[in-house]
Parts: structure tokens; C-alpha cells; sequence
């Protein structure tokens, strides 16, 4: 996927420091804005790989940025992500405002599920490995500013499966 590809537009403002609890916007100039919620940071993929962030991308659009939809953790626009840091510093997450029932919108705990190994392994948030997954359980894969835009890109028919543009046709 190209910058020229790319459905998210960054926004001039940088996010250096993102907490949990805070809304950011994405911004898909095609559709309008949509949501997303840091809901966990110093995450842990296994006992080697962290800290990561944990980031719900909800479905619901608006075309007004501060507009927000009804926003519930079963009604994602992407599945649950595990991110860097890029989606802030790049400007692609623009932040909204702090979320007093930010709990609500996500699960309270997440657990991850490494198939580099035979059998599949497990672990929790602070990589730990555990016998038995927690639902929701995640793939042990990190996502970034372009993996996300790629994501949703690929959701809403903007982008093929090699990240090309989809042309509308007429």
C-alpha cells in the first residue's frame, strides 16, 4: 500500500502522549469520521514483546466530528487491535476527549494467542502465559498507522486486497 493509497487522512495534530480512556477521531474523508478508543497501554504479546497499546475502532460514522455515535465494544469497525505508537504520532488517531465511561465501551481484560509455536500458546496482558484463552482473545500481532488504514480501507471497499484503491464505477 502506497502513501497515495492510503483511506485515513492524518490530521496536523500529533498525540505524544495517548491514555487510556481517551476518543480519538479517524478521519476517512469518503464516509466521515469514526471512533477509536485506547483502551489498554503497557500490553505485553508475550514475555518478549511490549509494551503495545490496545485499541477498539467502532463501526458507527458520523459526518460531524464532535457528533459521536452510540459507540458498544460488540459493534467494532475492525477487529481489536494491538498497536505502537504510529496511529498518534503519524496524526491518523486525532484526539477528542477524555471518556468518564470509557470502561464500558471494552472488555475489561483481553488475553493473545501466538501460533508461532506448537502447540498455540496463550498469554494475558502482562505476557504471561496462561493455560486457557479469555474472550476476547487476540492474535499476537502488532498493527500500525498503516496496517490500520489498511484495515479499514479493505471494511469499507475502499482498498482491494493488495491495498490497491477500489474504482467506483459510474
Amino acid at each position: 500500500m502506497t502513501k497515495a493509497n492510503q483511506v485515513i487522512e492524518a490530521t496536523k495534530r500529533r498525540t505524544l502522549r495517548p491514555s487510556v480512556g481517551e476518543l480519538y477521531t479517524i478521519c476517512v474523508p469518503s464516509c466521515g469520521w469514526f471512533y477509536a478508543l485506547l483502551a489498554k497501554d503497557n500490553v505485553y504479546l508475550d514475555d518478549s514483546f511490549g509494551p503495545f497499546r490496545i485499541v477498539y475502532v467502532y463501526e458507527n460514522c458520523s459526518k460531524i466530528r464532535e457528533d459521536v455515535p452510540d459507540l458498544h465494544r460488540d459493534r467494532l469497525l475492525i477487529p481489536i487491535s494491538v498497536c505502537n505508537s504510529t496511529p498518534w504520532t503519524t496524526g491518523k488517531f486525532e484526539y477528542l476527549k477524555s471518556l468518564s465511561n470509557w470502561s464500558d465501551l471494552c472488555y475489561a481484560k483481553h488475553s493473545f494467542f501466538c501460533d508461532f509455536f506448537t502447540p498455540i500458546r496463550h498469554f494475558d496482558e502482562s505476557g504471561t502465559r496462561i493455560e486457557r484463552p479469555l474472550d476476547p482473545c487476540l492474535r499476537s500481532g502488532m498493527s500500525s498507522g498503516q496496517s490500520i488504514d489498511f484495515e479499514i480501507g479493505l471494511k469499507l471497499g475502499l482498498l482491494d486486497e493488495e491495498g490497491q484503491l477500489v474504482k467506483k464505477s459510474r
